[in-house]
């Protein structure tokens, strides 16, 4: 997830064409030390959705809480996944995200 949005802003930085347009964040979020009042645009632009199992480790509910406090603060749009599992890809939920488009 996190090297996805360093991806998704290097390529925002750089105006590359296309932009990204949809971004999926996986069990993971956005990078610690990224200024979203001054480099969060791309975030903006892009379709935005966050997955999570609900017994994953990493995605505790404060820190998926903390991802959407920061996320609303700066006006950055998504959709939340949550699926039954851990730290995993899940089939079923990955053939949703797709169908969504």
């Amino acid at each position: 997830a996190v090297t996805a949005c360093r991806w998704a802003q290097h390529r925002h930085a750089r105006g590359a064409a296309p932009p990204v347009s949809r971004l999926v964040l996986w069990g993971g979020s956005v990078p610690h030390d990224l200024d979203l009042a001054a480099d969060g645009e791309f975030l903006r632009q892009a379709r935005l959705t966050m997955v999570v199992g609900r017994e994953d480790p990493y995605a505790t509910p404060d820190a998926v809480a903390a991802l959407r406090r920061l996320l609303d603060a700066h006006r950055v749009a998504y959709e939340a996944l949550v699926f039954d599992g851990g730290h995993r890809m899940d089939a079923p939920t990955l053939v949703e995200v797709a169908s969504r488009g």
